[in-house]
Parts: structure tokens; C-alpha cells; sequence
């Protein structure tokens, strides 16, 4: 099923064909709010069912670092640190209480996190080149009109056959 179906089955059980009173950019934004409203519901109830990971460097005198882009509410599930393929988990403590683990030496080794908006202080403050794993639920794409449907690729020759072609496709 496709968002240009979703849009379609909308409008039938709305029993509004015409697209001026209620337009499909009103329908969108209606089903990308149903859409985070049920992944909120599901990362509360099923917290591994969106879970994805990334890795960060740590850079030299540096402890805070933005929580990844794709993060659903900018939450963060845990943060460990990686040496020799071994993962050592940091403790999260609430940013009021980061203070008890500041250091003026930076560590090879920090031992707690805590959130801060939409960033994340280690502390205490890591040494560059520190591999921090963060684990996070995933946020589901935006919701848009479908622009074409690929139907063939070629890698050799560098194109793709669509089978229809959107208003709305640019280069």
C-alpha cells in the first residue's frame, strides 16, 4: 500500500472527492500525526521494536554531541563506550547531577551520560578518539506523495525506468 492509497482511502471514508475543501497536504499531515502517535505508543510498549544504532568519534576537549538527526523524540536508549570490540555501557544520570562526574583531565574511559535538549554530555570529558555506540528508536520517514515508481535500474548504464513521472521531481 502506498501514501498515494492511504491519501485515496482517506478521502473515500471521508465521502469528500473534492480536493479544494480538504486538500491531500491536509490528509498528509494528518497521517504523519496518526503515524507518530502510534510510534510513540510503540516505542513505550515494545522498546526494541524501532531500536537502531550509530557511532560517534569523540573529538579532542569536547563532551556534549547532538542526538542523532533520526532519533524518534530525540531519545536515546543507552550509550556505550567501544574498545577492542568490547562495549562498556555508561550510566545515565540526570543532567543536575553531571557535575559529580566532571573532571578538569580528560578520560579514556567516561563512565556516565546525560541528555541536555537535543545533545548528550559524556563525563567525564573523553579524550579524542573515544567510539561511543548510541542506541536509539528510530523515527519513521515523513509521509509524502509518491513521485514514481521504479520499475527497472541499471547500475551499468546509471539509470532508472520509472513508471510514472511527478510534478514535483526535480534533479
Amino acid at each position: 500500500i502506498t501514501v498515494t492509497d492511504l491519501v485515496t482511502q482517506c478521502r473515500d471514508q471521508l465521502d469528500e472527492q473534492n480536493s479544494e475543501d480538504i486538500s491531500d497536504a491536509d490528509i498528509l499531515s494528518a497521517l504523519n500525526r496518526a503515524q507518530r502517535k502510534a510510534a510513540n505508543i510503540l516505542v513505550k510498549r515494545f522498546e526494541d521494536l524501532l531500536i537502531t544504532d550509530t557511532t560517534q568519534t569523540t573529538t579532542a576537549d569536547e563532551d556534549e554531541y547532538d542526538i542523532p538527526e533520526d532519533s524518534f523524540g530525540r531519545r536515546i536508549d543507552q550509550i556505550s563506550v567501544l574498545t577492542n570490540s568490547v562495549r562498556y555501557p555508561l550510566k545515565r544520570v540526570s543532567y543536575r547531577d553531571l557535575h559529580k562526574y566532571r573532571s578538569s583531565t580528560t578520560v579514556s574511559m567516561p563512565s556516565v551520560y546525560a541528555l541536555k535538549g537535543r545533545k548528550y554530555v559524556v563525563a567525564p570529558t573523553p579524550q579524542a578518539g573515544v567510539v561511543l555506540e548510541i542506541w536509539y528508536p528510530k523515527a519513521f520517514e515523513t509521509m509524502v506523495l509518491a513521485q514514481g515508481r521504479i520499475t527497472s535500474v541499471s547500475v551499468a548504464s546509471t539509470y532508472v525506468l520509472l513508471d510514472a513521472l511527478g510534478a514535483d521531481l526535480t534533479t
